[in-house]
């Protein structure tokens, strides 16, 4: 289990070339920390979810939940990451299968998220990840398929020969 004392590192940025999924929503989309990463394999992260987030405002006043697209944005970071440690680029999340949701996030959670890479092949990838608060499942994402936008961009170069 993670505790705030193991976050005393600042948030991991994921702009550029280390994998951010959208780079004008990288306030939403967050990986406080990245507490293991395997290239190409698999990562574990903590995102931590303050009451001051701007959403809590309408999501929803009396009972502030975090929005399951936040938390999928957050596992798809982290599955950017670990693809971008393996294979330089820019990876973008393109389609979720399998995607279930068990329990509400709220504001002072600390939610611990796990992905693991099932195939990386030609600028395309599949990923599964789960996310869990203090030890019981939030979510689970079957399939995460992530493009790397480097790599379709040199296969329009080259017209797709190899």
């Amino acid at each position: 289990m993670t505790t705030t004392d193991d976050l005393d590192r600042p948030p991991v940025t994921l702009g550029g070339p280390t994998g951010d999924v959208h780079g004008d929503t990288g306030a939403l989309f967050v990986v406080d920390r990245i507490v293991d990463l395997v290239p190409g394999e698999r990562a574990a992260g903590v995102r931590l979810v303050p009451m001051s987030l701007d959403v809590f405002d309408s999501h929803f006043p009396r009972f502030p939940v975090l929005p399951g697209v936040l938390i999928l944005g957050s596992v798809a970071a982290l599955a950017a990451r670990v693809l971008a440690a393996a294979e330089s680029g820019r990876w973008t999340l393109v389609g979720v299968g399998r995607a279930r949701y068990r329990h509400y996030v709220r504001p002072g959670d600390i939610v611990e998220m796990q992905v693991t890479v099932r195939s990386l092949r030609d600028g395309r990838a599949t990923c599964s990840g789960t996310v869990a608060v203090d030890g019981s499942s939030v979510a689970t994402f079957g399939s995460l398929t992530l493009t790397n936008e480097e790599s379709a961009n040199e296969e329009s170069v080259d017209g797709g020969a190899s």
